[in-house]
């Protein structure tokens, strides 16, 4: 008999810098769903601009990504040295999914989870990390 698996998507937003940490989230995803398949009805999908947005015409680059962001369950946002590249309404396309997720949370409780990671070295960061949403953020974790 057929079972009906629930499906979560995780929103996965970057700067382009942190390919091999969108990696590592894959892969741990991965490993949870396999370990999860036999004795839950539930499964993880991971969405992110890198891999999944379709290149498009629009007014700005994140007008087309944004067009194209599905809804989600959880929103996972990392940062390291880059905050990324201004949109015009924001300081990074970063910046702009934290705002955009965090305020659908707000007003529809979706996503269920705004997380935010920042990765941590003995690296000094190029230039001075912006706040984002200052007094916004619903979790903070350093990974190295």
């Amino acid at each position: 008999m057929a079972r009906s698996v629930t499906t979560l998507t995780i929103f996965l937003s970057s700067p382009g810098e942190l390919e091999s940490e969108r990696r590592i989230v894959e892969r741990v995803v991965d490993v949870v769903n396999k370990a999860i398949r036999a004795t839950h009805d539930v499964q993880f999908e991971i969405w992110n601009w890198k891999d999944d947005a379709i290149p498009g015409a629009g007014n700005a680059a994140q007008d087309v990504i944004d067009r194209q962001i599905p809804n989600h369950d959880v929103y996972l946002g990392l940062m390291w040295k880059r905050f990324g590249t201004p949109t015009g309404t924001a300081g990074s396309g970063t910046e702009h999914e934290f705002l955009n997720s965090l305020q659908t949370h707000k007003d529809s409780q979706m996503p269920k989870h705004v997380i935010f990671a920042f990765k941590t070295s003995n690296e000094p960061p190029r230039r001075k990390r912006r706040g984002i949403g200052e007094g916004e953020l619903i979790l903070y974790h350093s990974v190295n």
